[in-house]
């Protein structure tokens, strides 16, 4: 803690108040006498979290598909537009960005602050924002249930948008699998370390 408060400038009250809100999202964990610990992603993790966050986006679908008006669709619609073009350029990294605002408006139709904080809760809990910058290994079959997504909107189907989003939640999940296994944790630390080494011998 006496780092972080001498690197922020800050007294120790601050630092052990942020710490606590931290740990409340499951960041950190708060370990006596020694400040705390970043929560490790790990797959048994994953795949207890993931199915939450499915759900979540579940009902954010079915309460926009009772609420969604002609404006919102229209916002929809043209970022499902900007998906396509990023999907047929190849463009991984904006297109997951699309594809994350695409969801942060079906929450926000959904008008549901606690649904959307929990939601939100989650995916920092898994560090999507860390794995968000590649395409699924599915990308085409991906890209094609985005448009049906879209399309339950449009004639506000709920239970298709059930059935839609409820298989959707596997590309998410396979990013984070990837992202996280041990294979793809030992090649992170062997690329940490390989630049440790070159700033040694610069």
């Amino acid at each position: 803690m006496q780092r972080l408060c001498a690197r922020f400038g800050v007294s120790r009250t601050p630092v052990r108040e942020a710490l606590k809100v931290l740990a409340a999202e499951g960041l950190v964990r708060l370990i006596p006498n020694c400040s705390a610990v970043v929560e490790p992603i790990t797959l048994a993790k994953i795949d207890e979290v993931m199915p939450i966050v499915g759900a979540l986006e579940i009902l954010a679908g079915q309460l926009a598909c009772a609420q969604v008006n002609a404006l919102m669709l229209s916002r929809l619609e043209a970022l499902h537009e900007r998906l396509a073009h990023h999907f047929r350029h190849g463009e991984e990294r904006a297109y997951m960005e699309t594809a994350d605002a695409i969801c942060s408006v079906v929450f926000a139709v959904a008008a549901n602050d606690s649904l959307s904080k929990i939601h939100q809760m989650l995916l920092r809990q898994l560090r999507w924002s860390h794995v968000a910058d590649r395409a699924p290994p599915e990308w085409s079959k991906a890209a094609e249930e985005q448009e049906q997504m879209l399309r339950a909107l449009q004639v506000r189907d709920a239970d298709l948008w059930t059935l839609l989003a409820s298989r959707h939640l596997r590309h998410r999940t396979a990013l984070l699998r990837l992202a996280f296994s041990p294979v793809a944790k030992l090649k992170a630390l062997a690329r940490a370390q390989s630049r440790q080494v070159a700033r040694k011998a610069g």
